[in-house]
């Protein structure tokens, strides 16, 4: 079984991150120099939604050469872990 990752999908959704202008607060020291980045929760969501869906892509793509198994194999290989 083999699966097909649009990449170039994921591309144009990564490009467009970087087109959106981000409402941000930093936050700092006692020296003024920035510490951490603060943005609204649904622009965080969005993001960390994006970067998982990057994640979960690259991961197909990267197992697309890899070994399938019948669904009787998968089951025998299963067991042989699951005794460990």
């Amino acid at each position: 079984m083999s699966s097909h990752v649009d990449l170039s999908s994921v591309a144009q959704t990564m490009n467009d991150i970087h087109m959106t202008a981000i409402q941000r607060k930093y936050s700092t020291d006692e020296r003024s120099r920035e510490q951490a980045v603060i943005v609204d929760i649904e622009t965080f969501r969005r993001r960390e939604s994006i970067i998982e869906d990057h994640g979960l892509a690259q991961f197909m793509y990267d197992a697309e050469e890899d070994e399938t198994l019948t669904g009787r194999e998968a089951k025998k290989h299963y067991k042989s872990i699951k005794k460990d």
